[in-house]
Protein backbone atom coordinates (compact mmCIF):
# COMPACT_ATOMS: atom_id res chain seq x y z
CA UNK A 1 0.00 0.00 0.00
CA UNK A 2 1.62 3.29 -1.08
CA UNK A 3 2.45 5.91 1.48
CA UNK A 4 -0.10 8.68 1.50
CA UNK A 5 1.46 11.74 -0.03
CA UNK A 6 1.31 14.22 2.80
CA UNK A 7 3.50 16.81 4.48
CA UNK A 8 3.52 14.56 7.56
CA UNK A 9 5.03 11.55 5.75
CA UNK A 10 8.72 10.71 6.10
CA UNK A 11 10.68 11.65 2.99
CA UNK A 12 12.34 8.23 2.82
CA UNK A 13 8.95 6.51 2.88
CA UNK A 14 7.64 8.77 0.15
CA UNK A 15 10.55 7.82 -2.12
CA UNK A 16 10.22 4.12 -1.29
CA UNK A 17 6.56 4.07 -2.27
CA UNK A 18 6.71 6.74 -5.00
CA UNK A 19 10.12 6.32 -6.72
CA UNK A 20 9.54 9.28 -9.05
CA UNK A 21 9.80 11.47 -5.92
CA UNK A 22 13.56 10.79 -5.77
CA UNK A 23 14.28 12.92 -8.83
CA UNK A 24 12.00 15.68 -7.58
CA UNK A 25 13.60 15.66 -4.13
CA UNK A 26 17.08 15.73 -5.71
CA UNK A 27 16.07 18.70 -7.84
CA UNK A 28 14.98 20.61 -4.74
CA UNK A 29 17.87 19.28 -2.57
CA UNK A 30 15.61 17.40 -0.15
CA UNK A 31 17.79 14.76 1.53
CA UNK A 32 15.78 11.53 1.49
CA UNK A 33 18.75 9.25 2.19
CA UNK A 34 20.58 10.26 5.35
CA UNK A 35 17.59 12.23 6.62
CA UNK A 36 14.96 9.81 5.32
CA UNK A 37 13.11 9.71 8.64
CA UNK A 38 12.52 13.45 8.55
CA UNK A 39 8.96 14.44 7.73
CA UNK A 40 8.43 16.39 4.53
CA UNK A 41 7.13 19.50 6.32
CA UNK A 42 10.33 19.75 8.38
CA UNK A 43 12.58 19.15 5.37
CA UNK A 44 10.72 21.82 3.41
CA UNK A 45 10.86 24.34 6.26
CA UNK A 46 14.64 23.92 6.41
CA UNK A 47 14.91 24.62 2.67
CA UNK A 48 12.19 27.32 2.49
CA UNK A 49 10.03 25.12 0.24
CA UNK A 50 6.28 24.58 0.19
CA UNK A 51 5.37 20.95 0.96
CA UNK A 52 2.14 21.25 -1.05
CA UNK A 53 4.08 22.33 -4.14
CA UNK A 54 6.45 19.34 -3.90
CA UNK A 55 3.55 16.95 -3.35
CA UNK A 56 1.77 18.34 -6.39
CA UNK A 57 4.93 17.98 -8.46
CA UNK A 58 5.14 14.30 -7.41
CA UNK A 59 1.47 13.70 -8.26
CA UNK A 60 1.89 15.35 -11.66
CA UNK A 61 4.99 13.30 -12.44
CA UNK A 62 3.18 10.08 -11.54
CA UNK A 63 0.21 11.04 -13.69
CA UNK A 64 2.24 11.79 -16.81
CA UNK A 65 2.15 9.04 -19.36
CA UNK A 66 5.85 9.39 -20.02
CA UNK A 67 6.78 8.83 -16.37
CA UNK A 68 8.77 5.62 -15.99
CA UNK A 69 6.80 2.83 -14.33
CA UNK A 70 9.26 1.18 -11.97
CA UNK A 71 7.73 -2.11 -10.91
CA UNK A 72 10.34 -3.00 -8.29
CA UNK A 73 9.19 -3.21 -4.70
CA UNK A 74 11.60 -0.88 -2.89
CA UNK A 75 10.23 -1.90 0.51
CA UNK A 76 12.06 -5.25 0.30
Amino acid sequence: MPTVLSAEAQVGSIVTQHPIAASIFRKHRVDFCCNGRQILATACATLSLEPAALLEEIREAEAREDAPKDQRDWTK
